[in-house]
């Protein structure tokens, strides 16, 4: 089956054909290019709902594989939250106990000691050399701005196109 450019080609050519043909020949010409292009308009169509059949399929393959990936993440989480309760009440255990390491045969369980830093006041009232500062361009105000004419160095609108099928 011809490509979908390969189509266009073809019907680019013949409307040449046509747009180059003397007054002598071109009812002929036309008739015979009626039968043809009414054949590629058929080939093209039928290239259409290939394409759309294929971008359906994909489309679901992909939301089977999202909805795969949410079951395998709770999964997952369900595991990792039953190894956090397991591994709590074995330290509890050994803190009551007042254990610090117990050896085994092939493993040893201990605990290590560590140090955190708890913040308990909001990022804005501590003092200024405890803080982080993130800055980021604010894109919507950005294309506001140069729609209304304004000049802003290094930024530009661009144009993209999305691919839909319906």
């Amino acid at each position: 089956m011809a490509s979908l450019k390969e189509i266009q080609d073809e019907i680019k050519t013949a409307f040449s054909a046509l747009e180059e043909a003397t007054d002598e020949n071109r009812e002929e010409l036309e008739s015979a290019l009626s039968d043809y292009l009414q054949d590629l308009g058929e080939l093209e169509a039928d290239k259409a709902d290939a394409i759309g059949f294929m971008l359906r399929e994909q489309t679901a393959r992909i939301a089977f594989l999202k909805d795969e990936e949410k079951r395998i993440a709770m999964r997952r989480k369900s595991a990792e939250n039953a190894l956090s309760r397991t591994k709590d009440y074995f330290k509890a255990v050994m803190t009551e106990a007042g254990l610090q390491k117990v050896k085994g045969n092939t493993s040893t369980i201990y605990l290590r000691k560590s140090e955190s830093v708890f913040v308990g006041v909001e990022a804005e009232n501590l003092p200024e050399e405890f803080k982080k500062i993130s800055i980021s361009a604010r894109a919507a105000d950005i294309k506001k701005a140069i729609k209304s004419g304004v000049d802003v160095p290094g930024c530009e609108i661009r144009t993209n196109y999305g691919f839909n099928v319906r």
